[in-house]
């Protein structure tokens, strides 16, 4: 969906893997595989095609009907802290069922890095990545992860070009609690990354509370603060530099119905869109406003 030639090329093996589905009466699959299973049996895969793009001001937009099938789970769950403890029975990603979905497992200063397949990707070459999978942590940075996830970032630019990882914290957008990242390969600047932004030198304000750092140490310090207060936070690494994004939890803001519950993505600028109408009709106007409601 993220590539014309990809999608042309995959379509009849795609249409050959769905009429299987359709036609095998004695498919097993996890639960919430199946619920999605029924949904395109109901529906069909035609209407799931090659992402649309369409860029508004600083803002873009991406027409991707498919990330509408994705489950909620702890995403939309009311914010009762950063820190809740890991529930092995939650769906998380150490579940059996899940094994066929990782694609790789690493070792980077001395962390179990788990790389699985993200079934309803949003970021181009989107990627979950599961830190000390088999310890089964909650959902919450500590200062040595933060520290690995910043050299990591580092380390991997110099091999793809456009390489950064992403973080949200529980009740800012986080659907598992199980310490996890996102990777993806973007070569063009999100929003929050354009020089005019007062956090990047530039005039404007942006309509979230940014602040830009180079430093891991000077980050961490002000992401501790954020734990102290139990602020809820995304986070976008690049090599070199992190964002940190304080806004209002999940739950708090409902007037844009668009944005849905906003995570690291949304606050960075760039927004997934299930319906054709309003990926043609939001203007810039109504992106900062939608965004300005969750700043704290």
């Amino acid at each position: 969906m993220q590539n014309q030639q990809l999608h042309h090329a995959l379509a009849a093996k795609l249409q050959a893997s769905f009429d299987h589905i359709l036609n095998n009466p004695d498919l097993r699959a996890p639960k919430d595989d199946l619920l999605i299973i029924n949904t395109l049996k109901a529906q069909g895969i035609s209407q799931y095609g090659v992402w649309k793009t369409r860029r508004i001001h600083a803002w873009q937009c991406t027409c991707n009907p498919f990330r509408a099938l994705r489950p909620e789970r702890s995403s939309k769950a009311p914010f009762s802290g950063l820190k809740q403890p890991f529930n092995d029975d939650a769906f998380h990603f150490s579940k059996a069922f899940l094994r066929a979905e990782i694609l790789s497992t690493e070792t980077f200063e001395e962390t179990d890095l788990q790389i699985m397949y993200q079934k309803f990707p949003f970021a181009p070459y989107h990627l979950l990545i599961v830190i000390d999978a088999a310890q089964k942590k909650a959902q919450f940075l500590d200062e040595k992860t933060h520290q690995m996830i910043w050299n990591l970032a580092l380390h991997i630019e110099t091999h793809i070009s456009g390489f950064g990882l992403s973080y949200n914290s529980l009740g800012a957008g986080a659907s598992v609690n199980q310490l996890h990242i996102h990777g993806f390969i973007n070569q063009d600047s999100f929003a929050i990354e354009q020089n005019s932004w007062a956090h990047n030198g530039g005039r404007e304000n942006y309509p979230l509370a940014v602040e830009r750092f180079r430093s891991a140490r000077a980050a961490w310090e002000k992401i501790n603060q954020f734990h102290t207060l139990k602020q809820a936070y995304n986070l976008l690494y690049r090599a070199g530099v992190c964002y940190l994004i304080p806004r209002k939890p999940q739950g708090s803001v409902t007037s844009a119905k668009w944005l849905g519950n906003m995570s690291w993505y949304e606050a960075c600028g760039n927004f997934n869109l299930s319906e054709e109408d309003y990926f043609t009709r939001l203007n810039s106007n109504d992106i900062y406003s939608a965004l300005k409601e969750y700043s704290v």
